[in-house]
């Protein structure tokens, strides 16, 4: 059972979790050198697990089966880097559908405040541009047409 019902639900405060190559994975080759990545330095982020994130873009499949089997305590589960779809739009997808959201108007955490106070505005319109491409191709539940 989901933790929204009976209605159509709306995530109006969700946020990704960006990984280093964020922004720059949206980005055309000519324009590489005027986006940031996103730095990875301590906390949380320097555990093995971030390690691996980093590598395959996903949780690990045991963490993925720890977190499908809170049901609908999945809401108070784990946060930041480590939660269910914190950063990969299948496990996202996953979560929403689990938690009976319709849809979620999701944030950045790291990437505005980098795109908004690059140097140039070259940079920020580069930065801007990467950051659209990458909500764009990742959450189409976030702008698709279905409610």
């Amino acid at each position: 059972m989901g933790h929204a019902t009976n209605r159509t639900y709306l995530d109006a405060d969700s946020h990704i979790m960006e990984l280093p190559d964020f922004l720059t994975s949206n980005t055309p080759q000519s324009q590489l050198a005027l986006v940031p990545r996103v730095p990875v330095e301590g906390g949380a982020r320097s555990s093995d697990g971030f390690e691996l994130a980093m590598k395959t873009g996903a949780q690990p499949a045991d963490k993925v089966e720890e977190m499908v089997a809170l049901g609908d305590q999945l809401i108070s589960g784990p946060k930041g880097y480590f939660a269910l779809g914190a950063f990969n739009k299948t496990e996202r997808a996953q979560a929403l559908d689990q938690l009976g959201f319709h849809r979620q108007l999701v944030f950045s955490t790291f990437a505005a405040p980098m795109c908004f106070n690059a140097e140039s505005i070259e940079a920020r319109y580069a930065s801007a541009a990467a950051l659209d491409r990458f909500y764009a191709d990742n959450f189409t539940r976030v702008f698709g047409s279905q409610i």
